[in-house]
C-alpha cells in the first residue's frame, strides 16, 4: 500500500523495507515542492502589474514564489493583468479602463457592459 505525503512524490513507496531494514526512499523534499511549484507556474501568468500605475513587469513565477513577488509604488505588484474595469463601492457604477467612460446604468454594472466600447468585461 502506498502511503503519500506532500513531501513524497507519488512514483515513491515509503512503506516498502528492503532487507536491510532501511526504507529505500531517496525523495527529496525539495524536488516534490520543486514539482509543485513548477506545476502551479505553468499556469500562471508570466508577469506582474502595478495596480497604482499600471506598470507590468515580467517574472518567473516560481522564483517569485521563493523570494517573494516584486514591489512598485510601495505595494507588491499583482500577478497578471489588471481587471479592465473597476465597479464603484457603492456598486452603482462601473468604469472602463480601457476608454475611461464610467456608466450608472444598473444593467451595465450587473454585466459588466461599456457602452461606449460595446464590450462585456470578464
Amino acid at each position: 500500500m502506498k502511503t503519500f505525503t506532500a513531501l513524497h512524490r507519488p512514483d515513491c513507496d515509503v512503506n516498502d523495507i528492503n532487507p536491510d531494514g532501511i526504507k529505500p526512499c531517496n525523495c527529496s523534499p525539495f524536488l516534490a515542492v520543486d514539482e509543485m511549484y513548477a506545476s502551479m507556474a505553468a499556469r500562471l501568468d508570466k508577469f506582474c502589474t502595478c495596480e497604482t500605475c499600471g506598470a507590468r513587469k515580467d517574472v518567473d513565477p516560481v522564483e517569485c514564489l521563493r523570494t517573494g513577488w516584486p514591489k512598485c509604488c510601495g505595494e507588491t505588484m499583482t500577478l497578471g493583468a489588471l481587471a479592465t474595469f473597476a465597479i464603484s463601492a457603492d456598486r452603482k457604477s462601473i468604469m472602463c479602463r480601457r476608454c475611461g467612460l464610467t456608466s450608472y446604468n444598473s444593467n451595465d454594472v450587473e454585466q459588466r457592459y461599456c457602452g461606449n466600447c460595446h464590450a462585456f468585461h470578464k
